[in-house]
């Protein structure tokens, strides 16, 4: 019994030093669910906008690796002939991948949109290859409805996720091993 005291010291180092680890390694992994962001430009090549380049963004969460299907979109923006395409209204947008290897985006632009005058809008990811994507627009003549078809390519570019330094890691592990030691010595004194 004379023991007692110091044996729940000693737990008590030990829980304190684990409960340190892990709110730690929390912080470090809290970094690993990440989005994909990508950067998308081309130019149409058919059409009455034939000539007119186009870019923009768009972002989603990572799926897993080898991942097979489609993921809806965060963000997406994307300029052309003067408008703005976002995600609002009738808007969708989803990446598509296979195999774990991305496909390119699928996006209809928003009906009110077409209906103030701006052309309809379709990304088209691609069905086997990145290089199938495509870009599909449609322009109305406000004067007499005529529609008029159109088609161009599209590059996407990976935007690099922010990647901590070999420093922070070893920042964090130094933090560790100084309260580590300072809990020993207070057990030991």
């Amino acid at each position: 019994m004379t023991h007692l005291p110091a044996i729940l010291r000693r737990l008590s180092t030990l829980s304190t030093v684990a409960t340190v680890a892990v709110v730690m390694a929390g912080a470090l992994g809290a970094g690993a669910a990440h989005a994909d962001t990508w950067q998308i430009s081309g130019s149409a090549d058919s059409g009455p906008l034939a000539g007119s380049g186009y870019s923009g963004s768009a972002s989603w969460a990572a799926p897993v690796a080898g991942y097979d299907g489609s993921v809806v979109l965060d963000a997406f923006s994307l300029d052309l002939d003067g408008r703005s395409y976002a995600l609002s209204g009738t808007a969708t947008g989803e990446a598509w991948y296979a195999a774990g290897v991305f496909l390119g985006i699928d996006y209809q632009s928003d009906a009110a949109l077409t209906a103030a005058g701006a052309p309809a809008v379709q990304l088209v990811a691609g069905f086997t290859d990145l290089a199938d994507a495509h870009l599909a627009y449609t322009v109305i003549d406000a004067t007499d409805g005529s529609t008029a078809l159109g088609f161009g390519s599209v590059s996407y570019t990976p935007v690099a996720a922010a990647v901590p330094e070999p420093a922070t890691f070893a920042l964090w592990l130094a933090g560790l091993g100084l309260v580590a030691g300072g809990l020993r010595r207070r057990a030991q004194g």
